[in-house]
């Protein structure tokens, strides 16, 4: 007898605690049920496209995006045959570019060099990282390169790194290094700032 009437009290010594973790557990699954998981901060529901610029998704350049970008800088030449120099170390330049995907731009330049009296038209890809809102970019060209009354082959490696202002307006840091193909010729440094528009 008395071993019985110890065996039932350590069983409901046993079950105190069982009771306890379901008694918190009831307690805790309504709050479980409620608990949604936090929205992805700019979340948008609306139609497609209402999203950008509204706190959600950015404007990427995306397929099929034309940018223009006002190019001004300073332009560094090595000695060659363009000298003398012109005392006006400063060049201009535009550039109309074609996004097929977000990490390739291919490019159409045209600047002009005071300092050598050179015109540059190159044409080229630019590869970048695809982040936003600062990417990084690095690209080849190659093309005409006019001065003195000459027309020569030209190539023209740049890297640079971008900031999105907005959806529509890109600022740049660029570096450029002009090289005409050609034996003592005269290299250009271009460092410059650039002023994109997304059409």
């Amino acid at each position: 007898m008395d071993d019985g009437i110890r065996l039932r009290e350590r069983g409901l010594a046993m079950a105190r605690p069982l009771r306890s973790v379901a008694a918190f557990l009831l307690a805790a699954l309504p709050a479980l049920a409620l608990a949604q998981p936090a929205a992805p901060p700019g979340r948008t529901d609306g139609p497609e496209g209402t999203e950008v610029g509204q706190g959600g998704y950015r404007r990427a350049p995306g397929p099929g995006a034309f940018q223009i970008t006002f190019d001004a800088g300073g332009a560094i030449s090595s000695e060659g045959p363009g000298y003398p120099l012109k005392d006006r170390p400063y060049f201009l330049g535009a550039d109309l570019a074609w996004s097929p995907d977000d990490w390739l731009l291919l490019e159409l330049t045209g600047a002009y060099d005071f300092d050598l009296e050179r015109t540059l038209v190159l044409v080229g890809p630019r590869l970048r990282t695809p982040a936003s809102p600062f990417s990084l970019s690095a690209g080849v060209k190659g093309g005409v390169m006019h001065w003195n009354g000459r027309s020569r082959f030209g190539l023209s490696p740049q890297i640079g790194a971008e900031l999105e202002a907005s959806d529509r307006f890109v600022l740049g840091l660029h570096y450029a290094l002009d090289i005409p193909v050609e034996q003592d010729t005269t290299v250009t440094h271009r460092i410059f700032l650039g002023l994109g528009l997304r059409l």
